[in-house]
């Protein structure tokens, strides 16, 4: 199974996506309050992730996402 993840870098190029995957990833449901009120979110789809990518998990802004190894 390959990596389906893609980051845009500095130089604005998508990240390699077809390295092996070591696990998958999603967005939970969530509700995030916004100044027009709550805006609920459904679950997303579990993504292959390789191990490249998943060190970004630990980056502040990504903390929402969750983890399982394959």
């Amino acid at each position: 199974m390959k990596c389906e993840i893609k980051w845009i870098d500095d130089n604005g190029k998508t990240t390699p996506d077809d390295n092996e995957a070591i696990g998958h990833v999603r967005l939970p449901a969530r509700v995030e309050q916004h100044n027009s009120g709550p805006l609920k979110f459904s679950a997303t789809r579990w993504f292959p992730i390789c191990a490249c990518h998943a060190k970004r998990l630990a980056e502040p802004r990504m903390a929402q996402w969750e983890f399982r190894a394959l």
